[in-house]
């Protein structure tokens, strides 16, 4: 597989923090989706420098809706967490992605 699906995957169902996280930064390094692992894109670019809050937030909450999800991601949620990590350059690492609940 290229890269990991976005239809049915615990990762979009799962924390919006951590979605939303990599929206903003990236991720990098392989990851495991519903039991299957996927290493290429090693390396998936952040749009946080392209996008403002409110794009993050409604691109997130299509991906989370669109395959029966019903959980939104809200502006002030992305906004919060982009001043959390403000001063963050690099890509988020999926062991620490996977700490967050």
């Amino acid at each position: 597989y290229l890269a990991p699906p976005l239809a049915n995957s615990d990762w979009v169902a799962g924390s919006p923090e951590r979605l939303i996280r990599i929206a903003l930064h990236g991720m990098q390094g392989p990851i495991e989706v519903n039991g299957s692992r996927y290493r290429h894109p090693e390396v998936m670019p952040g749009l946080g420098l392209a996008l403002k809050d409110q794009q993050i937030a409604d691109v997130l909450t299509y991906i989370r809706t669109a395959w029966g999800g019903n959980s939104q991601v809200e502006e002030k949620d992305v906004k919060r967490v982009r001043a959390t990590h403000k001063d963050r350059v690099t890509p988020w690492d999926v062991k620490e992605l996977l700490e967050i609940k």
